[in-house]
């Protein structure tokens, strides 16, 4: 639906300058606001009117990269490119052996990482062999007794129990000396991953990750479990193939492993998520079905953030607190009451897992703070009693906090093992590869990487990543909001929010629209949150009132005495409850919109206009 009256848009000259009032008043969350350079209108109203959409959702798609009616189309219409599966390199070879290995009834072991992608393309590699016949079995391994991917334990353990062909799925593609290992003791190995490949690559029989240099495949962005769907895809182009229906239903896996691993949401993995959403709207998987009751989500209206806010962290909550079997059994779980009882684990589990990592980072922040780390253009901080499954999501978090790379570590004698964020700011994986110290083992992308190193190295490594960030001219200290477009108070509405509606499903790559509106006058600020953690509050938007919701920042509600009006940055979502629908504000940022109301408290100056 397209408003009656068109959306005022700031001049390019302003949106295109990285000095303008936009960037410069500090913010709630200390981050310089930037919006995205405006096209000219008609060249707007021209490919609105070309693709029958909204000027609105076109301006927005335009500013992503969508600029013809093509790709507009292709988009809005979560067109497949349906590439070859076998132009990946290594795939054919991988598929005939698996074709080869079922028709003779040999073991198959599907060896995956613990996390949401590992845990889904196991379970689909499962699912879909099991439905052709195979002697397969999976194995995972425990985070804490095993590490991250292949051990020669595991190797000698799954050889001995008679495997004859080992695939990997999200993993593997480090494991050079493991897979050298499990060849040496009788087993093929097939390795598929997606993650950074190192200089030197496993000798499997196979080795299939598009991002390989030799590897044509022209879609580079697929996760773990996208690979094993291309897989089983490649397996039927050569003549053993699954009926069309079950194909399909084993997207809601393809979807959730997806979201939950931030693959981009473009290309093949767009029409992945939006089929595999479709999938779960139809409870075609027990499991599936058993989780969205637990984490009380509607399988009607099922979206893309309702599965990377709900359904993946429990799905990870046991592989980062216990192990990660109860994921994997709840996903093949062939009735509904089988699977009501592992969902309801994994949502114990969830719990346990939040309050241990929030004590865990308002620790370590501190600890940090404390020996002045914070400012360090790097931040490597190792403890003793950092739990290894949640050092991940605490490193993010201190990312955020402190705005800089950040690696935390387990600090265990002799061996450490460390996971280390970007914050957007380096090359996270080039960093530790190329820094000059040397691993136990490193793997992961530009975003996120972890490692295993002696513990004695760990000094060495603050200073190489330091060192390394300084060479590389890194910017720190400073985050930047990408804001989609500014909306006048009046047009903020449901025809508006059913206009956003058309990008969807949003996540990585294709974020739900980040909206900026200005001069909203302040009706009521309070806590909510059984700790009053989280901000709430009631916003004037020209005559009517919204709820507006800022995570995590409960403790400025006390200076809202003071703040009157406020510039906002914000989602539009809808919240439904007791029958009625209404529209909400996920507020990303805001600011005082009038210098004057700034508080004096010098820890508030970030609210000073």
């Amino acid at each position: 639906m397209t408003h009656q009256t068109p959306v005022v848009y700031l001049p390019a000259l302003l949106l295109n300058s990285t000095t303008d009032s936009m960037s410069t008043p500090p913010s709630a969350r200390n981050m310089q606001w930037r919006l995205e350079p405006s096209y000219a209108d008609h060249t707007i109203m021209a490919l609105a009117s070309a693709s029958h959409i909204s000027p609105f959702v076109t301006r927005i798609l335009a500013n992503r990269g969508y600029t013809t009616v093509e790709s507009v189309l292709a988009f809005l219409g979560h067109h497949n490119p349906q590439h070859d599966p076998l132009t990946m390199h290594d795939m054919r070879t991988a598929a005939q052996r698996i074709i080869t290995a079922i028709q003779t009834q040999q073991a198959i072991a599907v060896y995956g990482d613990f996390d949401a992608d590992g845990i889904t393309a196991t379970s689909l590699i499962c699912d879909a062999f099991t439905q052709l016949g195979a002697n397969i079995a999976p194995y995972i391994p425990h985070r804490t007794n095993e590490g991250y991917g292949l051990n020669h334990d595991a190797m000698t353990r799954l050889s001995q129990s008679g495997v004859q062909l080992l695939l990997t799925v999200d993993c593997g593609i480090s494991n050079r000396e493991e897979v050298a290992h499990a060849r040496a003791l009788g087993m093929d190995v097939i390795v598929t991953d997606h993650h950074q490949p190192p200089p030197d690559l496993p000798l499997a029989n196979a080795v299939v990750n598009p991002q390989l240099a030799v590897c044509a495949y022209p879609d580079k962005g697929l996760v773990g479990v996208g690979i094993a769907y291309k897989l089983v895809q490649a397996i039927a182009v050569l003549g053993m193939a699954l009926p069309a229906h079950a194909m399909t239903d084993l997207l809601d896996l393809v979807a959730l492993g997806t979201i939950a691993d931030l693959g981009p949401l473009h290309g093949e993995n767009r029409a992945f998520v939006h089929a595999g959403l479709r999938v779960m709207q139809h409870h075609k998987r027990p499991g599936i079905a058993a989780l969205m009751e637990v984490s009380k989500l509607s399988a009607t209206t099922i979206t893309a953030e309702d599965v990377a806010f709900k359904l993946a962290p429990r799905i990870n909550a046991a592989g980062r607190i216990h192990d990660a079997e109860p994921a994997y059994q709840l996903l093949l779980a062939d009735t509904y009451a089988d699977a009501l009882g592992w969902a309801r684990q994994l949502d114990e589990l969830n719990t346990v897992r939040q309050q241990q990592t929030r004590a865990l980072q308002d620790r370590i922040a501190a600890d940090i703070q404390a020996i002045n780390r914070h400012t360090d253009p790097v931040i490597v901080h190792a403890d003793p009693d950092a739990h290894a499954g949640l050092v991940g999501l605490v490193a993010a978090r201190v990312a955020e906090q402190f705005a800089r790379p950040t690696v935390i570590i387990e600090h265990k004698i002799p061996h450490a093992r460390g996971s280390a964020r970007s914050a957007n700011m380096i090359d996270m994986i080039g960093a530790l590869r190329n820094c000059g110290v040397e691993f136990l083992q490193v793997g992961g992308h530009a975003a996120a990487a972890g490692f295993h190193i002696e513990s004695a190295n760990i000094d060495a490594l603050r200073d190489a990543l330091n060192a390394y960030a300084i060479a590389q001219h890194m910017t720190m200290g400073v985050r930047t909001l990408t804001i989609d477009c500014e909306v006048p108070a009046d047009q903020v509405d449901m025809p508006l929010y059913h206009e956003l509606k058309a990008l969807e499903p949003c996540g990585q790559r294709n974020q739900a629209p980040l909206l900026l509106t200005r001069n909203c006058r302040v009706i009521t600020a309070k806590t909510m949150g059984a700790d009053g953690r989280h901000l709430s509050l009631r916003l004037d938007f020209n005559g009517r009132a919204f709820t507006a919701v800022a995570w995590n920042e409960g403790a400025l509600a006390v200076h809202f005495k003071r703040i009157t009006h406020l510039d906002v940055v914000y989602q539009l979502q809808l919240n439904e409850w007791n029958g009625r629908q209404e529209l909400r504000l996920d507020v990303r940022d805001f600011r005082s919109a009038r210098g004057a109301d700034a508080p004096p408290h010098p820890s508030m100056h970030t609210l000073d206009a």
